[in-house]
């Protein structure tokens, strides 16, 4: 008899990473998307939940593709996800919010207000420091947005979002597993719960939090649309997971008490293992997580990464370790991405490196961007074709959810929430997943980095945007499956960068390539 398979999902701060397995932990197919962080440059930082929600789908289709007849074998699947983020649902589980990354520090304010109020308190009853994590974040959106926050039925991790999509749960099914309890410094660690004195203090009701369940706890199955979607047989159960550093610490290995690792990466983790809840409310330093494994602590700290190779990368840049420091520091990451991020930049020609001296972003060149302009538009007109012959109603659903978003970034009580132009790119990303065209999008990354750079001035000086008239239309002809019209529109909405030149050269000459 053929032996059951399983499926892990990690949803992480760089991309969505899933893998199909043995029950033996052999890795039989893999599959990865990197992820799009979106950053307004007001503190906050945020994924559209559609996009993550879609990135589970698609990678999770690419192993049972790999995986061909064995997709069958697949019995069951989990996630972990990154751990100090969240967002707020509605009562069928729809997203009412962004997820706002680990990375968001608008929440900044609020996390001060808890210091001052109830510090000791929060540390002792969470085991964690009280950070830019759960709580934070939950008083942002009640205080903030209290419109958005009223429509919330309850706020959930990453892995509780996807996990509840894909089993068709309703709001009062929401959950989160006991590891991720330290994060919030409302919550009751050892009692695997929320500490009602704490909510009450901060005015937060208890109905706006999920329910709190083991990693190992089966929350339901993959509906019959997302199996066929997946290419999921039917029946295939799905169990809570659990954040991504649990994760991490139960497959290397940490089982039992007394046992210490260290973790090497972006982020430097050093931890240990004990069966003693024993908070830091003296340093106030050390995260008491909770282990996968009932009654097992993990107690860690962390730093990010370093190591001597660093001087040798950062010269290589053209950079100083103190430059990129500074530069990490401003966008809230260690050293390693921000120098992997300038080489590759420099390879697509958006920043020009000088070694030893220094690193500068290059000038927009407008032969280039026409150059990307031309390639989108031949792509884009002639996948419309595909999209109306192949489009769904959950397709058109994201699609017009898509441009509801946009409308709504241009409202002043939504300012900050929603990014137009991250929007706008997403929405054509989707019409790429639509005509199953994937692989083509993701080519023409490195190019569109010159046509984005122009619309974001763009989107600063030109006082009459069509962007999202012309999605509206896009849309319109796509549910009439008019592929004519679609076509039509599209090529006058990527046409735009051209007949705005005059007023984006005329408004930021310093910026432009003669």
């Amino acid at each position: 008899m053929p032996q059951p398979l399983l499926i892990g999902i990690d949803i992480g701060t760089q991309g969505t990473k899933t893998v199909l397995c043995d029950r033996t932990g052999r890795v039989l197919a893999d599959a990865f998307e990197p992820s799009q962080l979106i950053r307004p440059g007001d503190g906050s930082v945020y994924e559209e939940p559609e996009r993550l929600f879609g990135s589970v789908v698609r990678t999770v289709r690419a192993v049972t593709e790999q995986a061909g007849d064995a997709a069958q074998q697949i019995a069951a699947l989990a996630m972990d996800a990154q751990m100090a983020g969240l967002l707020g649902i509605g009562a069928d589980f729809e997203a009412v919010t962004p997820l706002d990354s680990w990375l968001d520090s608008r929440c900044a304010p609020y996390t001060e207000h808890i210091r001052r109020e109830a510090e000791e308190a929060c540390i002792r009853s969470s085991g964690g420091p009280v950070i830019n994590a759960h709580a934070p974040k939950i008083l942002w959106w009640k205080h903030e947005r209290p419109e958005a926050y009223a429509r919330i039925r309850k706020f959930v991790m990453p892995n509780g979002y996807i996990a509840g999509r894909l089993c068709g749960l309703k709001a009062e099914d929401a959950f989160m597993d006991y590891t991720f309890l330290h994060f919030n410094s409302f919550s009751d660690n050892p009692g695997g719960g929320f500490n009602e004195e704490l909510l009450r203090l901060f005015g937060v009701a208890p109905e706006k939090l999920p329910r709190v369940v083991a990693p190992t706890a089966v929350v339901g199955q993959v509906t019959d649309e997302y199996a066929d979607a997946c290419g999921l047989p039917r029946g295939v159960k799905v169990a809570a997971g659990c954040g991504d550093t649990a994760a991490s610490s139960l497959g290397a290995g940490i089982t039992r008490p007394g046992v210490a690792y260290d973790v090497a990466g972006t982020a430097s983790v050093f931890a240990c293992a004990t069966d003693r809840y024993a908070p830091d409310t003296a340093h106030k330093t050390i995260l008491f997580a909770r282990s996968v494994i009932e009654g097992l602590y993990i107690p860690l700290a962390y730093i990010s990464g370093g190591g001597i190779c660093l001087k040798w990368f950062a010269g290589l840049c053209g950079r100083s370790l103190r430059e990129l420091d500074e530069l990490a520091a401003q966008l809230g990451l260690s050293r390693t991405p921000v120098r992997e991020a300038l080489m590759d930049m420099a390879q697509y020609g958006l920043v020009d490196i000088l070694p030893q001296r220094g690193s500068r972003i290059s000038l927009i060149d407008y032969a280039l961007v026409e150059e990307a302009r031309f390639a989108r538009e031949v792509l884009e007109v002639a996948i419309l074709s595909i999209v109306c012959e192949n489009v769904t109603e959950e397709s058109l659903v994201q699609l017009r959810q898509n441009v509801r978003f946009q409308q709504l970034s241009q409202e002043p009580e939504m300012s900050g929430t929603f990014d137009l132009m991250e929007l706008d790119n997403e929405f054509h990303r989707l019409l790429f997943h639509i005509a199953h065209k994937d692989n083509t999008v993701r080519m023409l990354e490195g190019m569109m980095a010159h046509f984005d750079r122009v619309r974001a001035l763009s989107l600063s000086v030109v006082k009459d945007q069509k962007i999202i008239s012309d999605h509206l239309a896009i849309c319109d002809a796509i549910e009439r499956r008019d592929a004519a019209a679609a076509q039509a529109v599209m090529t006058k909405h990527l046409s735009r960068v051209n007949v705005d030149e005059a007023t984006i050269r005329a408004a930021c000459p310093e910026y432009i390539k003669n």
